[in-house]
C-alpha cells in the first residue's frame, strides 16, 4: 500500500503574514504486509519516502505574528512482527 498526502498552503496564525505562511507539501508513505496466517504477519514500512524537508507547523512568539517553524519528520523506515493471541 502507498499513500500520498497533499496539504495546500496554510496560514499558521490569525495574523496572515509571509512569516506565518506554511508552504504546501506532498508526503509519500508506504507499507508492505505479508500474512502467514490470521495470527501472524510481518510488515515493512517507510514514512516520508522521498525524504522531503517540510514545515509541519509554526509556533508563534508572544506577539502571535511570527515565531519558529516545526519541521516534519525525515524519512523513517522499519519493520514489525505482529502476533495475535
Amino acid at each position: 500500500m502507498a499513500q500520498l498526502t497533499h496539504i495546500d498552503d496554510q496560514i499558521a496564525t490569525p495574523f496572515p503574514r509571509v512569516a506565518t505562511m506554511i508552504p504546501s507539501r506532498d508526503v509519500v508513505d508506504a507499507r508492505l504486509t505479508f500474512r502467514w496466517s490470521e495470527r501472524l504477519q510481518v510488515e515493512a514500512f517507510a514514512y516520508n519516502v522521498t525524504d522531503e524537508t517540510y514545515i509541519a507547523t509554526q509556533v508563534p512568539d508572544n506577539s502571535g505574528a511570527a515565531g519558529g517553524a516545526v519541521y516534519g519528520a525525515p524519512r523513517q523506515y522499519g519493520g514489525r512482527f505482529v502476533a495475535k493471541f
